[in-house]
Formats: C-alpha cells, sequence, structure tokens
C-alpha cells in the first residue's frame, strides 16, 4: 500500500504481473479514490512482445491518460473498473501511449 513499484524486463519477452486469478495487484481498497499512491511503473514495456497479466479480463479495464499529479511520468495508465467505484490506477506503462487493451 501507498508504493510504487518499477518493474523492469529484460531483453526478451516479458511478463508483467498486476494481478493473478484471485485477485488485482496494486488496489488500494478505497473506493471513492483513484489510487495515485499505490500501482506499479512499467519502464520498458514493448507492445510488439510483452505481455501484461491483469485480474479479470481485459474488459475490467480501462487505458487512459495519466493524471496530472503524477508529475515526471508520462505514458498510459492502467485503470481497474468496478461499478460505482473511481476508477482505480494499477498500472503506469512509461513512454508508451497505448489506446488498445489487446497490445498489453
Amino acid at each position: 500500500m501507498d508504493e510504487t513499484d518499477w518493474l523492469i524486463g529484460s531483453g526478451g519477452k516479458d511478463r508483467f504481473v498486476l494481478g493473478n486469478s484471485q485477485q488485482a495487484f496494486y488496489d488500494d481498497g478505497q473506493v471513492l479514490t483513484a489510487g495515485l499512491t499505490d500501482f506499479a511503473a512499467i519502464l520498458d514495456f514493448n507492445p510488439n512482445h510483452d505481455v501484461i497479466q491483469l485480474h479479470g479480463s481485459a474488459d475490467g479495464y480501462q487505458l487512459a491518460e495519466l493524471p496530472q499529479d503524477l508529475i515526471g511520468i508520462a505514458g498510459t495508465g492502467i485503470y481497474r473498473m468496478e461499478s460505482g467505484n473511481t476508477p482505480e490506477l494499477v498500472g503506469v506503462i512509461a513512454g508508451v501511449m497505448l489506446t488498445d487493451m489487446s497490445s498489453t
């Protein structure tokens, strides 16, 4: 909770794990906040061969711009979407702009 994990892959195909079959990681548990102090930052994601593993299905997530609160980080935000909750930032793909979940 309340920390940023910096994930750096190796030179080949990488799998960045932000969730498993039981749970989503990097969710601060606060339904009214966007979780801006608890997320994974992926530094070297290559959409041509790397994979981001999430909990549940891709339709439970949204790719969007990062909030201005995250000064110094540019890229794509991965937001977990749950009915009635504020979208939860669970990951940042640094330096890469994505709009399609099939790219992750």
